[in-house]
């Protein structure tokens, strides 16, 4: 039987509740615990996220995050076309436009689709975490959640659809529908729209150039 000490589990608890903290306002952007020596008692303490004025004030998705905000587009839309797809196998993929379009209404306009969004600061550098968004924390670390994120992602998913349209995008899903990359190909990382390539140009290839 293991025995843990006090100061044991008030850091698993610690860091169990820094990694459900998804709120508003900054809740910290990562976690430093200093143990005493006697292994039974200690310090823990947080810092919040330090984003810059783009990332804490702008209405729109600040440049250096666009490739994190179409991949998690692009995996909301891919997760409803599935859905829609499947709903209706007996159709062979040819959903009706009415369909379509309130799928992707329901994506780019629904309250819940992007509540879980939010950034995390990892070594000094932003990222958005959430579905679908890979994750890149090592250890203990604070999403900060809610305020502009969800409207920015919102924004980024009106204009796919604005320029691009849905069928349009449905079309592309419905050419390889079990491959969520194939999507996410053809908006973050195909230059078609003014919109699209985001993962490709210049503030994307560098942070995403190892992941190509």
């Amino acid at each position: 039987m293991t025995v843990h000490t006090r100061f044991e589990v008030f850091q698993a608890l610690f860091v169990a509740g820094l990694l459900l903290c998804v709120q508003e306002v900054s809740c910290g952007g990562g976690a430093d615990i200093d143990e005493a020596e006697d292994g039974k008692s200690g310090t823990l303490s947080f810092s919040p996220p330090d984003l810059n004025d783009e990332e804490a004030h702008s209405p729109w998705m600040p440049g250096q995050l666009k490739c994190d905000g179409c991949k998690a587009v692009s995996y909301q839309l891919y997760t409803a076309f599935k859905k829609g797809y499947d709903l209706k196998k007996s159709l062979k993929g040819n959903l009706p436009e009415s369909d379509i379009t309130e799928i992707v209404e329901d994506v780019c306009n629904g309250k819940k689709t992007f509540e879980s969004y939010g950034v995390k600061v990892i070594k000094k550098v932003s990222y958005l975490s959430g579905p679908g968004l890979k994750e890149r924390a090592s250890g203990p670390s604070v999403m900060q959640g809610g305020g502009k994120w969800p409207a920015r992602l919102h924004d980024m998913c009106d204009e796919f659809l604005g320029e691009i349209g849905d069928v349009e995008m449905y079309d592309v899903f419905k050419q390889k529908p079990d491959e969520r990359q194939h999507l996410e190909d053809f908006l973050c990382y195909n230059d078609a729209h003014t919109l699209q390539g985001v993962c490709t140009k210049s503030e994307g290839v560098k942070r995403w150039k190892d992941e190509l």
